[in-house]
């Protein structure tokens, strides 16, 4: 983006801004205040809480779209009803306060994409609260005086799926768990609106969208999906803190991120707004490594894939060679018991990998097979014991 810098010490104020960038973000590195008017035509500026857009009493904004907006906190100044102008990766998505009492009270605001839960625990909530939205949610805190309002979150195709205005709520994190702040009324369709609390609020902290009950999908949300090898094969195992419409879930397998075999299905909780968890095990992993990926399908077909985790698992052999005295002085003895009976192959390589002496066994040779190695330098040599179905290494020690 395009950086503008101040005067150390001095808050630059200016009475009208029009941001119009085709495609270009504005980042000023300094706060600014504008005391008169914002126009949002095209563009997003960028503000830090260190670099703040300070909007004083009676300012007017418009033009904010999709196309533009202010990424970033936004601090307004004043006792008439606001909407903060705020978005975030192409979604603007407004946040409304009522008038406050009082001209010099201000509040800050900012809107993040995507889910709350990682900062705030959604399985900590009002009874009243279903559950929580994963694609949105704003900060709104009250930065200066102590009025309380009414706050007005907004909705639109990006927020994971409305389909009932009415039990739609305004919830806030309070520091322990997402408080219900109920539906003072809505606005627009379910494709996009507001919503409004349904009283004034007296603590100002995170707030997004929840519902009362399985409507309002704002689907299944993922805690975690680990990945590990065990000796028995590849255990999965996945937390989810709420499921809406969830019919079941899939885990499925790759070499190569693009082709995806199942390995196992779940059936799922199909509406929870508890935590739960699940455990499977894939007890017939490839050697070597691969993806896994854990998928989710609703009642209706819908399916959504989560990103793949890498794991590397090595086959235990069912058959292990020993050797010894090792290391040794003239003569080993190798042993390998619990194998077809048939014809292996045996060969010695030493330190340099050159070859010095094969042969061909019978299972039966070796349950107890003696090697002399009498004449042979000192140093480290490779045993290796093979045929069309096995193949096991081993290295040996000569002393002097």
């Amino acid at each position: 983006g395009q950086a503008f810098t101040a005067d150390a010490g001095k808050l630059p104020v200016v009475a009208y801004l029009e941001l119009a960038m085709t495609g270009g973000t504005l980042t000023p590195n300094f706060s600014l205040a504008l005391t008169k008017g914002l126009t949002l035509t095209s563009g997003t500026l960028t503000s830090t809480a260190t670099n703040l857009l300070v909007l004083n009493d009676n300012i007017t904004v418009s033009g904010a779209s999709n196309n533009s907006y202010i990424n970033g906190p936004v601090r307004k100044i004043g006792n008439d009803a606001f909407v903060f102008p705020v978005g975030k990766s192409g979604r603007y998505r407004p946040i409304q306060i009522s008038a406050p009492a009082v001209a010099t009270d201000h509040f800050t605001a900012e809107f993040y994409a995507g889910s709350s839960a990682g900062t705030y625990s959604h399985a900590s909530k009002d009874p009243s609260i279903h559950h929580i939205s994963i694609c949105e949610y704003w900060i709104l805190n009250r930065t200066g005086g102590s009025s309380n309002a009414i706050v007005t979150l907004s909705f639109d195709n990006t927020s994971c799926g409305i389909t009932n205005l009415s039990t739609l709520q305004v919830v806030r994190w309070n520091g322990t768990k997402w408080k219900d702040h109920g539906n003072g009324g809505t606005t627009g369709t379910i494709a996009a609106g507001t919503i409004g609390s349904s009283g004034a609020v007296t603590s100002f902290s995170p707030f997004t969208l929840a519902s009362q009950n399985v409507d309002n999908p704002l689907p299944v949300e993922l805690l975690s999906f680990k990945v590990e090898a065990e000796k028995d094969g590849v255990a999965l195992d996945w937390t989810t803190a709420s499921e809406v419409n969830n019919h079941y879930f899939t885990v499925e397998r790759s070499t190569d991120l693009v082709s995806f075999e199942e390995v196992v299905r779940v059936n799922g909780a199909g509406n929870s707004n508890g935590l739960k968890q699940y455990a499977a095990l894939d007890s017939a992993p490839l050697e070597g490594i691969s993806y896994y990926r854990l998928v989710q399908t609703d009642y209706d077909g819908t399916r959504r894939e989560y990103d793949p985790q890498m794991v590397q698992f090595k086959v235990a052999s069912q058959q292990e060679l020993q050797v010894f005295p090792n290391p040794f002085e003239e003569r080993f003895s190798l042993r390998l018991q619990g194998i077809e009976d048939g014809i292996y192959q045996l060969s010695i390589t030493d330190a340099a990998g050159m070859l010095i002496g094969t042969a061909s066994l019978s299972g039966s040779d070796l349950a107890g097979y003696e090697i002399n190695l009498k004449d042979k330098m000192p140093g480290v040599y490779t045993i290796q014991i093979y045929n069309a179905k096995m193949n096991l290494v081993k290295r040996v020690i000569k002393r002097s």
